[in-house]
């Protein structure tokens, strides 16, 4: 648990944590004599962004957070949603959906990822302080600007262009594809964005209008997980007694989240510049493959060509033997548990379990090493100790002698991992 817990105070009845008024105060003061964030931290976060391949939601989030130093509470109060969410909380669900469906697009260019990702991260940034400041989150535009800008200011240009730190405050500061959705006069708010829009990016501007949009919104419906703060699990982004916008989207063919088809036709016809997420809206193929999908694909496939919702299959191989035990669990995703056995031992294994939640993307869920019979008592803690070294330092001892490599907990799933998965699924018989 944080220190912003015991530093406020247990939370009210209903779970809310808000942030003090006298916080609130402090931010807005401060904002305008000194740096929002610290700068090697956030410089050192911003450099990492340019790398296309994929960023942990949480841990983006909490080195945001961390750069923020006394005002790390913008992302840990409550947003006065309808449901309890931390900010930092709905960041992870913003981010996390950003990297799984619409990053890849972007992988050409460093500073494009850096916007993107950045924006996923500043989007709702000021709303914290809205909730303190007015009791509510309807003016979160004036505050999410707010921070964003001081936030942005603090980024050396050698980290992030100003061409580019002004296309994330244009982007933080859009309202107007919600509008679209909703059949208002957004004429006025188009014309302002792309006027503001620096021209160096004008390739990807309404391309990074409908992913911002799409990865905020869908953080509010049931198709996106998120990081709980209180836990450290994923857990869904609202369940099914939150108001929520899940009635919005749908799956596109390739697993990723889109618009239903009436919303697309609306999008393609007011914003005529999207391109690289073109098929999203049209209902094509993508211009790529995930892991994920792919594992999802063949999952599926050989669970409609065996008629079976679980089977297994064994992979003897020079250094042992791996047995993959493989379950379909409808609308809840696919679960793969693979037994890795050292050679000539039958009697301990590494144990990894990874769950396909359903919303696109693979987690490795957890790591267990030690004796795999069930109910046999193992060494108690201080007696144990693998003679593999790197077997050992991951290793947090209970008292069936099973391991738990708990950082791989809700850890995206690496892609020769996901592709050793599929290869084994593939070549079932």
């Amino acid at each position: 648990m944080h220190e912003f817990l015991a530093h406020h105070g247990t939370p009210s009845d209903d779970q809310r944590r808000a942030m003090p008024p006298e916080v609130a105060a402090r931010i807005i003061g401060t904002l305008d004599t000194i740096p929002l964030a610290q700068p090697e931290l956030v410089n050192g976060l911003v450099a990492r962004m340019g790398d296309p391949a994929r960023m942990d939601g949480w841990l983006a989030t909490k080195q945001l957070t961390d750069s923020l130093g006394d005002a790390y509470d913008l992302y840990w109060g409550d947003l006065g949603l309808l449901r309890v969410c931390l900010g930092n909380e709905h960041a992870t669900a913003v981010f996390d959906g950003n990297e799984i469906d619409y990053i890849p697009l972007f992988s050409d260019n460093s500073e494009v990822l850096k916007i993107s990702r950045l924006t996923a991260l500043l989007q709702d940034s000021g709303k914290v302080l809205s909730v303190a400041q007015t009791g509510t989150n309807f003016g979160q535009s004036e505050y999410n600007l707010l921070i964003a800008r001081r936030f942005v200011a603090g980024i050396s240009d050698e980290h992030l262009s100003p061409a580019a730190k002004r296309a994330v405050i244009a982007l933080v500061g859009l309202d107007a594809v919600g509008g679209i959705l909703q059949g208002h006069d957004v004429d006025d708010k188009l014309a302002q964005f792309r006027a503001d829009w620096p021209e160096e990016f004008s390739g990807y501007r309404e391309d990074l209008m409908l992913s911002s949009y799409l990865s905020d919104a869908s953080a509010h419906s049931t198709f996106r997980l998120y990081r709980n703060a209180r836990s450290g699990f994923p857990e869904p982004a609202v369940r099914p007694e939150d108001a929520q916008l899940t009635f919005l989207f749908e799956r596109h063919l390739s697993g990723a989240v889109t618009l239903t088809l009436d919303r697309c036709e609306l999008l393609l016809d007011r914003l005529p510049g999207i391109n690289r997420l073109r098929y999203l809206l049209t209902d094509e193929l993508g211009p790529y493959a995930r892991e994920d999908e792919v594992f999802a694909e063949v999952v599926t496939r050989q669970a409609c060509a065996t008629g079976k919702d679980s089977w297994s299959v064994r992979d003897p191989h020079e250094h042992g033997l791996d047995f993959y035990i493989l379950d379909a669990l409808g609308s809840l995703g696919v679960s793969a548990n693979i037994l890795a056995y050292p050679k000539d031992r039958s009697d301990v294994a590494v144990d990894h379990r990874y769950w396909l939640p359903g919303d696109g993307r693979v987690w490795g869920r957890s790591v267990w090493v030690g004796n795999n019979v069930p109910g046999e008592v193992g060494p108690h803690p201080q007696e144990y100790a693998h003679p593999n070294p790197e077997i050992a330092s991951m290793q947090q001892r209970v008292l069936t002698a099973d391991r738990v490599y708990s950082s791989n907990i809700g850890q995206p799933l690496q892609p020769e991992e996901a592709w050793k998965i599929i290869h084994a699924v593939e070549n079932l018989r």
